[in-house]
């Protein structure tokens, strides 16, 4: 879905949505950066629940950015691995993919996750 053969209505909902998702991910890192924890909760494990929360938020803020950046050098909805188009349902439902179903599955089994 290259940005020139894109209908307008929804490449403007999805830069609308990733822009919200964006908002929100960033709102909830600097909402965790600024919480103090007792030292119960830090000595309970719960400092890997915390930094393994803070990555997943981190990781999806920086595929967000990558999305949005896409969008304006006009390359979002493009499967970076075979060049073709991005189904727009998978779009809607994972705004911020880098890969068609076919080529994230061959990425998912190469990573041993399948």
């Amino acid at each position: 879905m290259t940005q020139a053969t894109a209908p307008d209505l929804p490449l403007t909902r999805l830069r609308r949505t990733l822009l919200e998702q964006r908002d929100t991910q960033a709102a909830r890192l600097a909402s965790a950066d600024g919480t103090s924890y007792t030292v119960d909760y830090v000595t309970d494990g719960h400092d890997d629940v915390l930094a393994a929360r803070l990555a997943g938020i981190s990781r999806l803020l920086a595929e967000t950015e990558a999305a949005l950046s896409r969008i304006e050098q006009g390359g979002y909805g493009t499967c970076q691995a075979c060049g073709r188009d991005i189904s727009l349902v998978r779009l809607e439902i994972l705004p911020h993919a880098r890969y068609c179903v076919g080529c994230q599955q061959d990425q998912d089994h190469w990573r041993g996750s399948a």
